[in-house]
């Protein structure tokens, strides 16, 4: 089951790169962010056995332009690793804030952080410490947030342990 397992979130991230140089992408919907994390939330809840929980600050007008499949992949990855780092009934904090053009949705769990071994290199292609793992998921997100929202994705440990991370859209994409 691991090696199809792995072959299937092979697949996912060959189709998640296939977007991002697909030509034709139509990047000038109104994407409501606070929508998208709920239905990602959503989605992850329905197979999270460690008891999860969520907890989520978002505001008003976390509106952005651009692609809601690529938006979706960006948060996904990001909720995804905060749930596979986090210990059995760990909470997961997410906030949305705005300023001027920008938006930061930020995912914080209460796992045990970035592993030193990688920390300067969690962007990179095919960097990853978990087993099941193919290390895309970082660099994929990294690269739509830079190439199409003027954007990025930063992370760090917090304090109290865990790890945050923070993705910044322009909210006027690649206009």
């Amino acid at each position: 089951a691991g090696m199809r397992n792995k072959l299937g979130h092979m697949d996912k991230t060959i189709q998640s790169l296939m977007m991002l140089t697909a030509n034709g992408i139509c990047r000038d919907t109104t994407v409501m962010l606070d929508q998208v994390v709920q239905d990602v939330v959503f989605e992850v809840r329905m197979t999270d056995s460690k008891q999860l929980k969520f907890d989520l600050e978002l505001g008003e007008h976390l509106v952005i332009k651009g692609a809601e499949t690529e938006v979706r992949t960006m948060l996904h990855t990001l909720i995804v690793n905060a749930v596979e780092a986090s210990p059995i009934n760990g909470v997961i904090e997410i906030k949305g804030e705005k300023n001027a053009d920008m938006v930061m949705i930020s995912v914080c769990d209460q796992g045990s952080g970035i592993d030193e071994s990688i920390a300067g290199r969690v962007f990179e292609p095919h960097t990853t410490t978990k087993v099941e793992g193919t290390g895309m998921g970082l660099y994929i997100t990294q690269r739509m947030a830079q190439l199409y929202y003027k954007g990025s994705v930063t992370l760090d440990n917090g304090e109290n342990g865990g790890c945050s991370a923070h993705l910044m859209l322009a909210t006027e994409g690649d206009v």
